[in-house]
């Protein structure tokens, strides 16, 4: 099941709080308008931008923190899942930001992560989680995509890997990728 959005939220809070009466509570739009606010970092919405009858452009920003367990097994596991496909949708990667912290032990070497949607890499991304101070990068996509014939990307998940595994060190990575749903 994909993560509710923040409109999704919205809207729940707005038809079971804020759009009722009840004798209990002191202000149903103040309770209303503090829950919205609390929301704010679960799933960051940016934008929705009708795109045509029936579709829709959402820009979203998500995060996923990958383990230190994850980093050194990266190459057997290339595919750790940043956002879930969904239904009737192409999602279309537009920045990422990395942001590693460090650990007791840096790791040896700096493998490339690649970002990718479906199995087609749109964003390589070198590392440096050789240091002993945590550090961030950041990556503006400006992509252009042209699959073959039959290779729709509609309904893929965007996935996070590399081809060689971390070695030797334990700190983390907290991935944040800003992208745009576009529903066909």
């Amino acid at each position: 099941m994909p993560p509710i959005t923040r409109l999704q939220v919205n809207a729940e809070i707005n038809n079971k709080i804020r759009n009722k009466s009840a004798s209990d509570k002191v202000n149903n739009v103040e309770d209303a308008d503090s829950r919205i606010l609390m929301m704010d970092y679960v799933d960051q919405e940016i934008a929705a931008i009708p795109a045509g009858p029936g579709s829709v452009i959402v820009e979203k920003v998500v995060k996923k923190s990958i383990t230190s367990a994850e980093l050194l097994n990266i190459a057997n596991n290339p595919n750790i899942i940043l956002v879930q496909a969904v239904p009737g949708a192409i999602l279309y990667p537009t920045s990422i930001i990395i942001r590693y912290i460090a650990g007791a032990n840096p790791y040896t070497n700096n493998p490339v992560l690649s970002v990718r949607l479906d199995n087609h890499s749109v964003a390589s991304i070198s590392t440096t989680f050789t240091t002993s101070w945590d550090i961030e990068n950041f990556q503006l996509l400006f992509l252009t995509f042209n699959f073959s014939s039959g290779d729709t990307k509609e309904n893929k998940p965007l996935t996070i890997g590399s081809t060689t595994n971390f070695i030797g060190g334990d700190g983390v990575a907290d991935v944040y990728i800003t992208y745009k749903e576009i529903t066909l």
